[in-house]
């Protein structure tokens, strides 16, 4: 992917696109993986400017906090005042000035001049003397401008050197220690890998076959049936366009894994499937077993319809918001072995990948989606047959949704109990010791584990 080592040399219709897709983000509530698609399949531009466009966007969104700071120390009425495509572009330009860890120090004129042009074009004359300002100002006191506020505690100074609002940074390094939420958020903030669940032949088939595509990938170390991909474009390859690999983080493949082995003729439900990659992943695992994909979303179940291919005939979708009233008959004519609930999160665990998420969410909202959580499971355990299991998933690693909830939950439902994951008890091949905590459950930190973070939590239906 180029890097802003360049930044001055992009043309206007590259910034112009940039500094739209950063505007649908920040100031419309676009999710940034979409806005950037839309945006970039429709621009015309060579691959390598559209490769800036994503790293260049995605730099920023990391990095908003301390920019928005620099920039309201240099503007009259802070940076909010500034007009929506104003304010994106003078967000482009610090981050390619000041930020970006791959700029070209030598090439700093260049940038000031291309950003000043692309604001003439796209907001007009009146803006380019203070644009122009501005940027010369971050050049010359860029040390002053990204200082913490002297008042700042350490929790606000991990926030801005780091990327994170306050409350985000006290979870990470409650959660950590100083030290290892550095490593966390120096993992989140740089480009995060694509992953493959390889569903036809061996992972090192799989690896040779993308390397004919001029992929460089290499075999998972924690996930086995999984490669990461660190050069190339995986989307495109052979090896996905023929259905032999399929796109999904290794952290929702180890939450597939972790489920427990079946008997033949079983019953699965995945109980909120979105558009279906754990219910894919079910369904090639399990080869004997029937599965049930639910969502409250019809289209998303469509999708999951469409890619379920050879695996269709064991599969059956059911638009349902788990918990309400009443079940379709897929889901009430009997009790399931493994109900697999991947409940809607905060999705901190995904910041590299949408990295808008961080500031788009509050403490308050992940208050409100544990009390959803909650609720989620607690309409499950009716489903999970005596001797099943329920796997609780979520995308994020705050402790209200992950640890409080399960804590809830076996509190007031004496019939289950912590289950985790052995050798014996779930997929083989993975060191399932290494990864148990001593709750029993699994927490993966991208750093640790080259995936998304994830919780894990498998329950066992006792009575």
């Amino acid at each position: 992917m180029s890097g802003s080592t360049h930044d001055g040399r992009r043309s206007v219709s590259a910034r112009s696109v940039a500094a739209r897709v950063l505007s649908r983000v920040c100031d419309e509530g676009a999710f940034s993986q979409h806005a950037l698609r839309s945006a970039l399949d429709t621009s015309g531009l060579a691959r390598r400017e559209r490769a800036w466009i994503t790293a260049t966007v995605y730099g920023v969104l990391s990095d908003l906090r301390a920019i928005d700071l620099a920039l309201d120390r240099t503007t009259r009425n802070g940076v909010a005042s500034l007009p929506q495509r104003v304010r994106s572009h003078l967000r482009l330009g610090v981050w390619a000035l000041a930020r970006d860890p791959r700029r070209d120090e030598s090439a700093v004129g260049p940038v000031v001049s291309a950003v000043v042009a692309a604001v003439r074009a796209d907001a007009g004359e009146r803006w380019s003397g203070l644009v122009n300002g501005v940027l010369r100002t971050v050049l010359r006191d860029a040390a002053v401008l990204f200082a913490p506020p002297t008042r700042a505690d350490a929790t606000a100074r991990f926030g801005i050197a780091r990327g994170l609002p306050d409350w985000i940074a006290a979870r990470v390094v409650e959660a950590l220690g100083s030290d290892d939420a550095a490593a966390l958020m120096a993992a989140l903030n740089a480009p995060t890998p694509v992953a493959l669940r390889v569903r036809r032949g061996s992972v090192d088939e799989a690896v040779a076959a993308l390397a004919a595509d001029g992929i460089v990938a290499a075999p998972h170390p924690l996930a086995p049936g999984a490669v990461i991909v660190s050069t190339g474009h995986a989307h495109a390859s052979t090896l996905v366009q023929s259905g032999a690999a399929a796109i999904q983080d290794a952290g929702a493949q180890l939450a597939v894994l972790a489920c427990p082995s079946l008997p033949n003729g079983a019953r699965i439900l995945d109980a909120c499937a979105g558009v279906g990659g754990k219910t894919l992943a079910m369904l090639d695992r399990f080869r004997e077993a029937t599965v049930v994909a639910c969502d409250s979303h019809a289209a998303k179940l469509e999708v999951v319809a469409r890619v379920a291919g050879e695996s269709a005939p064991r599969l059956s979708c059911a638009q349902w918001a788990l918990g309400s009233e009443p079940a379709p008959e897929s889901i009430a004519s009997s009790a399931f072995d493994i109900v697999l609930v991947d409940a809607p999160c905060s999705a901190l665990g995904t910041i590299g990948r949408h990295p808008e998420a961080r500031w788009n969410r509050s403490a308050d909202v992940v208050e409100s989606l544990a009390a959803l959580q909650s609720q989620i499971l607690d309409a499950a355990a009716s489903l999970v047959a005596p001797g099943g299991s329920l796997v609780y998933v979520v995308c994020t690693f705050t402790r209200e949704e992950t640890k409080d909830v399960v804590a809830r939950f076996l509190a007031t439902h004496p019939g289950f109990r912590t289950w985790p994951p052995t050798d014996g008890c779930a997929a083989a091949g993975v060191n399932w010791a290494a990864l148990v905590d001593g709750d029993g459950a699994i927490t993966l930190w991208p750093h640790r584990s080259a995936s998304d973070g994830f919780y894990i939590a498998r329950l066992r239906r006792e009575t």
